[in-house]
């Protein structure tokens, strides 16, 4: 508790876990000089529920994005002197995600604009070129994910667990980091919202896929004047193609689960045999 006392608190943040730990990994012991220390403990102390509709997914997620960004913003560079080498390494690392991300899916919603609306032209590389200096990255990083997730230490992961229901999740909500991130750059306020968990979970509803259906509606007209006027470049429709699907997924697998439920209350009886046709008894 005296690093807390020390730093004056839990940071005053939407993030304030992530906030904190870098005020406390920039601070010195005051009795000892050393910097503090973070341990992992692999104990399990608590088990925490994990947002159960798409609206507490969205919240949470544009959330811990938003933190993300201000902490970036606001913080990083006051304190960012004050790390060792390793910790600002560390912590370059954890902060990377969300704005590289973010701006991906911006600068591909863009480039599908330029070419694929506008016929916009760029530089003519060969397929080859594009192989040998995109092949070898791209095995380099499908091999060091693979080596480190030997190293996951999650205890609710199953034991051999690939994590690609993980990078699926995080693709989905990559609208949400663009979002976050203009939210951020144009100072717009935030808030700290509890993510709702179990029976209080939010319902989903059109609107909260409204972000994602504003994208899906960008990549779709890209698309459609690619053909209407000609501008074909393969690349891009299969990135905007790409794009589409991540955008219209949630919405696709909420209206599934939507058709499903009703089905299923519409078409069983109390035994569980299913009506074909059939009237169910008054």
């Amino acid at each position: 508790m005296s690093v807390l006392r020390q730093i004056g608190g839990f940071f005053d943040s939407i993030t304030e876990d992530m906030a904190t730990g870098l005020e406390v990994h920039c601070r010195r012991n005051p009795l000892t000089g050393g910097r503090w220390r973070s341990v992992y403990t692999p104990d399990v102390l608590a088990v925490g529920e994990g947002p159960s509709s798409w609206t507490d997914f969205f919240s949470q997620q544009l959330r811990w994005s938003r933190g993300t960004f201000e902490t970036l913003l606001c913080q990083f560079g006051r304190v960012v002197w004050s790390l060792s080498p390793g910790r600002l390494w560390n912590y370059l690392l954890l902060v990377a995600f969300y704005p590289v991300a973010g701006l991906t899916w911006v600068l591909g919603g863009v480039s599908c604009v330029l070419f694929l609306g506008c016929g916009a032209a760029g530089v003519s590389v060969p397929s080859e070129v594009w192989l040998m200096l995109y092949g070898d990255a791209a095995a380099l990083q499908v091999a060091l994910y693979v080596v480190n997730r030997r190293h996951n230490v999650s205890p609710h992961e199953p034991v051999g667990s690939s994590g690609v229901a993980g990078m699926v999740m995080s693709a989905v909500s990559a609208p949400l980091y663009a979002r976050a991130l203009g939210q951020a750059l144009l100072r717009r306020r935030s808030g700290f919202v509890v993510t709702p968990k179990g029976d209080s979970a939010s319902p989903d509803c059109v609107g909260t896929f409204r972000t994602h259906l504003g994208w899906a509606g960008v990549f779709g007209l890209c698309l459609v004047a690619s053909v209407v006027w000609g501008h074909a470049y393969p690349a891009m429709r299969v990135w905007a193609v790409l794009a589409l699907v991540t955008a219209v997924g949630p919405v696709g697998i909420w209206g599934a689960g939507l058709v499903r439920r009703r089905w299923v209350a519409g078409g069983l009886v109390g035994d569980g045999v299913p009506f074909f046709g059939q009237r169910r008894p008054g």
